[in-house]
């Protein structure tokens, strides 16, 4: 049951790159698994799903500065390969006519995006080829589909 549903994943991906490439088939392909599973009760055949998700912001959590004399230095490596990986890929896919982007802007965005994520337990902040060039292929053009 699971296999079917990950194959029917694969179909439509393939069949929206082929028939509409400038589609979001991702998105489109996982709310048809979404829609399925409720409209055909897949759960009941062996299909397992998330569960409950929570809503709303998650709750502020205070630091554990104790940590920081451990991890410091991953942190740091992780940190840098993370604003290189970003800068990268700024100037990698920057167009004719765009501003290439300022190293020291994207350091001090990513930053703070990592800064203000931690004391929510959000997932660590930076630029990556994968999702920028998504955005290119389907001709995102803001700052806020990056």
């Amino acid at each position: 049951n699971t296999l079917a549903v990950g194959l029917a994943t694969i179909a439509i991906l393939i069949a929206l790159k082929h028939f509409y490439p400038k589609s979001p088939a991702p998105l489109i392909a996982v709310g048809c698994g979404i829609g399925a599973v409720a409209a055909l009760g897949l759960q009941a055949h062996g299909v397992e799903i998330v569960g409950r998700i929570p809503t709303g912001l998650p709750p502020f959590e205070k630091p554990d500065l104790s940590l920081i004399e451990g991890l410091w230095a991953a942190a740091a490596g992780i940190a840098l390969m993370s604003f290189t990986e970003t800068i990268a890929c700024g100037r990698a896919f920057v167009q004719s006519g765009e501003s290439l982007p300022s190293p020291n802007r994207e350091l001090l965005a990513t930053g703070l995006s990592n800064i203000t994520g931690a004391v929510f337990g959000s997932m660590p902040a930076g630029g990556g080829a994968s999702q920028t060039a998504v955005n290119r292929q389907v001709g995102a053009r803001s700052q806020l589909a990056e």
